[in-house]
């Protein structure tokens, strides 16, 4: 058994460091916890194209093993193939090993295949797209150029290292600078072959200048022979023998080994593995760095990145020696190439006896030194024994006057403790919370409010640091804003939220930090103050609240008083152009131009008296027929309408939800609401998108409201009404409900359809939320109030038929004389007799002068002398039967309450059109 050489005690000196950084690396992934997809088995493939026993296979696997499983958190199984190419390749053992590998591997998805040399390389190329079709593979091999890494790209990366023969020949002639002869031994195996094309390119460059001889084909014996008789100007350079000339097989470092015995020049080589055994040394390609280097690379892999991101680097070779072969052939260390390692040194006397030497020489310094020191200490005694004579006489005199201090100190003592007696009462009835720290953070003192908040003693408190009695987060939060006070020199104050121990109370406080120090303006710790400004805060809130509920309020009452003075005023130019357009319809033929033209105008005057009745609905000053409803009858019967609204490529999906309570509305309204939402989310959805309306009860209790503004307790149906199409940003949520505002482009929309939504909600006292985010879609909820009675539910089927007629006298009053006169035109093509007067006073003439029955007053209801309200009741006294009909374009709560009819009372919104002026007239006669 060989003696245990430096070099290998250095290699067993790495392997227990790499161990140790191992578990170093490994430690954390033990501590802390990983996720499951870090915990999932990773499958590694080495495959080599020789044997196990090969050193370089040897070495190889271990670095790989140690470095994938070792400093790699994740589990790794690492499967390991050796081809057996070098020694015994034919086709037939070819194809059985990829049978072999198929059946193997068929159901094992390998992550990494690690290619260790070239032949097992072209394997790869010839055959890995079959048998490991989507594994990526870090090669790690030698190559010249030969290798062409782009061939399986993008899944290929590595590590290269490179056969140096060039360098070698080199090293060679420096080191012995009369050689004039290089023999180099190769053996016959493909492998052998494969390096002998690297030595005859290299060779060819230095033939002019020395000779270069190939031994090849030999048996092993007769190679041993040819060696055994050069010349001394001559020198071997042993490249591998696989097989040698008679087909015998060998590993090629025992190999050399025969072959060194046998030599009577010196033998280089290019390989790491084959120090020890008979070499001189030479520039090593070293298969321990670059399979490190493979392993390292694989372990990147592994961790998710890319093959193609890594980009393939060659390991460079190192110029190794072995002394013992210097020794043998006399070869001096001043004639090797500058930085070359040497291994099997022996170590000089310095180097083994180095710390006995040292311990000796410390033994003798710390001996003086200790002598030293005891004269000293003899010299320090006798001049002590002479200080205490002199000092005990000052003593006797200190006494006395220290006696006197003692009675003025109680005195003092005395009075402190009094004063700190009131100091402390006075903190502890502060309701604020006190306390003081030092200048590392530990408490000193705290008052009981500051007790309440750590749920502790003073005693247990006092002596302890933030990190000792709250959580990590807000101990940091608090050092943060000591270390703040105390950068800053004088008090600084923040604002914090604090939870009690005692009793779980919270509130805001604002903390005042100031640094303290002692006479001599040290700093010695931290003043703390925190005072409860929870209820400041919240009155300030609840003012910033109201202030801006009446902002909106103002705004909102300014736009109803605008759309109130409009409508009346437009809503009688709209009934004289759609009156007087319908009365031109009837008498023109409609196969004429001019009746195309006409029915044009008619459309025009019914879009602009729906955006009437849009600004009325916003401001909550429309007039409304309310009529207890069950929402989802009523929804559901719209829904046909709803789909043709949105097209065929968004989905609507309808969810009532069951035992659902009453509500009173007017229908007309919830038309209103769900068409405008409608139209709203088809807008926003771009393509194939979804809708989605809900309903359900809901219920709001007093603490709930008092945190929601708009909200009150009570009883309410929700409808929920879901799109999943753009959705909007906080910016546009603000103004989402002002009359006007709009995102769509120009033309495309008036800004009034959400506005319009929000009005009637509030008219019949209920409460809308909006929720949206940008690219996540919006949900409308709006909350209309319970109907408790148990009135019958409305039946919103509206009989069709022809335009109803009759023939009963009709007292017409409207003060604007052309709509007056339009008026009388229609009631007598509908076969009336037409009482027509200008104003209220007029119509009471009329009827006292007028001998015949009057069935039924049609009146304004706005007019400078009277309301038509009032007009009613004037002419009840005369006609106690008289039937009435109202009509406005602005009610100005002159025959509503709050924009609500009275039971009974009838109604006609202008603009009106024949058909509905006849509808309404013939309702108002039959009652």
């Amino acid at each position: 058994m060989h003696k245990i050489s430096i070099k290998k005690r250095m290699n067993n000196a790495r392997v227990y460091l790499g161990l140790f950084i191992s578990l170093v690396s490994v430690f954390p992934s033990l501590v802390f916890p990983v996720n499951a997809d870090s915990l999932q088995q990773k499958n590694v493939l080495l495959l080599h194209a020789d044997n196990p026993l090969l050193p370089a296979n040897i070495m190889m696997d271990h670095n790989f093993n140690s470095i994938l499983k070792l400093t790699n958190p994740r589990p790794v199984a690492l499967y390991s193939e050796y081809l057996e190419m070098v020694r015994f390749r034919s086709e037939g053992i070819e194809k059985k090993t990829l049978d072999l590998l198929k059946e193997k591997y068929s159901t094992l998805k390998l992550d990494l295949i690690i290619v260790t040399d070239d032949q097992s390389w072209d394997y790869m190329i010839a055959h890995g797209k079959d048998v490991f079709p989507e594994a990526p593979i870090v090669f790690c091999g030698i190559t010249a150029g030969i290798i062409d890494v782009n061939t399986l790209k993008p899944n290929v990366t590595g590590n290269f290292k490179r056969l140096d023969v060039k360098n070698n020949f080199e090293n060679i002639l420096h080191i012995q600078p009369n050689t004039k002869e290089i023999y180099v031994i190769v053996g016959t195996s493909e492998q052998d072959a494969f390096y002998e094309a690297f030595a005859r390119n290299v060779a060819a460059e230095f033939e002019k200048n020395i000779k270069i001889t190939f031994i090849k084909g030999l048996s092993i014996e007769d190679t041993q022979k040819k060696i055994s008789n050069l010349p001394r100007s001559t020198a071997v350079f042993y490249i591998a023998m696989y097989k040698d000339g008679t087909g015998k097989t060998f590993n090629p470092r025992d190999a050399l080994y025969l072959l060194n015995k046998a030599a009577n020049v010196p033998i280089y080589a290019p390989s790491d593995t084959y120090l020890g055994y008979g070499m001189v040394g030479g520039n090593l390609l070293s298969f321990a760095d670059f399979s490190r280097n493979a392993a390292e690379i694989a372990l990147q892999v592994l961790n998710g990145k890319n093959p193609a991101d890594i980009p393939a680097v060659v390991s460079p070779n190192k110029n190794y020696f072995d002394f013992k072969e210097m020794q043998r052939w006399g070869i001096h260390e001043k004639n090797l190439p500058q930085g070359s390692i040497i291994i099997n040194k022996q170590p000089g006397p310095w180097e083994l006896y180095r710390w006995q030497v040292i311990s000796v020489i410390s033994i003798g310094v710390s001996g003086f030194v200790l002598i030293l020191f005891l004269i000293f200490q003899i010299r320090l005694k006798r001049k002590a024994r002479a200080e205490v004579l002199e000092v005990n006489a000052e003593l006797e005199k200190s006494n006395r006057m220290l006696e006197a201090d003692i009675a003025e100190r109680m005195r003092t003592e005395k009075s402190l403790a009094e004063n700190e007696s009131r100091l402390r009462t006075l903190l502890q009835t502060i309701p604020d919370l006190i306390w003081l720290k030092d200048v590392d953070g530990v408490y000193r003192f705290c008052n009981p409010m500051a007790e309440r908040f750590f749920g502790a003693r003073e005693t247990d408190i006092v002596g302890k640091s933030d990190y000792d009695l709250v959580g990590r987060e807000l101990a940091d939060f608090f050092r943060m804003h000591d270390r703040k006070a105390i950068a800053a020199g004088k008090p600084t104050a923040n604002e914090e939220w604090l939870t009690f121990a005692d009793d779980g109370y919270r509130g805001l406080f604002d903390t005042i930090k100031t640094p303290m120090r002692n006479a001599e303006g040290k700093l010695i710790g931290i003043l703390g103050i925190a005072h409860d400004i929870t209820a400041r805060k919240q009155a300030e809130e609840a003012h910033k609240k109201l202030e801006a509920q009446f902002r909106q309020a103002q705004k909102m009452e300014a736009v109803g008083r605008l759309a109130g003075g409009v409508a009346h005023d437009f809503n009688n130019m709209l009934s004289i152009i759609i009156g007087y357009a319908e009365l031109a319809l009837n008498s023109i033929d409609p196969s004429a131009p001019l009746h195309a033209n006409i029915h044009e105008i008619t459309k025009a005057a019914q879009r602009s008296a729906d955006l009437t009745r849009q600004l009325l609905a916003f401001a909550r000053k429309q007039t409304i027929a309310p009529k207890v409803l069950d929402l989802n009858d009523t929804i559901a019967g719209m829904l046909k309408m709803l789909r043709r609204l949105i097209g065929e490529d968004i989905d609507l999906l309808w969810k009532p939800g069951g035992n659902l309570w009453s509500v009173n509305m007017d229908p007309s309204q919830l038309d209103q609401i769900l068409a405008n939402l409608t139209v709203n989310a088809r807008d926003a959805i771009s393509g194939v998108g979804k809708i989605t309306i809900e309903t359900g009860n809901a219920e709001f209790e007093k603490d709930y409201c008092e945190t929601h503004a708009g909200f009150i307790p009570g009883h309410y149906v929700l409808v929920a009404f879901s799109d999943d199409g753009c959705g909007m940003d906080k910016e546009i949520l603000s103004q989402l409900f002002e009359p006007f505002f709009t995102t769509k482009p120009l033309a495309k929309g008036t800004g009034l359809g959400l506005s319009t939504v929000y009005g009637i909600v509030k008219q019949n006292h209920g409460f809308i939320n909006v929720y949206s985010e940008p690219g996540k879609g919006t949900t409308f909820k709006f909350y209309l109030p319970r109907h408790e009675s148990e009135q019958v539910l409305a039946d919103e089927t509206h009989p069709a038929g022809k335009v109803p007629t009759g023939t009963e006298t009709v007292l017409l009053v409207e003060d604007e004389a052309s709509l007056l006169e339009l008026a009388r035109i229609l009631l007598e093509k509908l076969g009336y007799t037409v009482l027509a007067a200008g104003s209220p006073n007029l119509a009471i003439q009329l009827v006292m002068e007028y001998t015949g029955e009057i069935h039924l007053l049609m009146t304004d209801v706005v007019m400078p002398e009277m309301s038509g309200r009032d007009l009613r009741h004037r002419l009840d006294a005369l006609l106690p039967n008289l039937k009435c009909l109202f009509m406005s374009g602005y009610t100005a709560n002159a025959i509503a309450h709050h924009g609500v009819l009275d039971e009974g009372l009838h109604f006609l919104q202008k603009p009106f059109s024949r058909e509905t002026l006849a509808a309404k007239l013939r309702e108002a006669l039959n009652d």
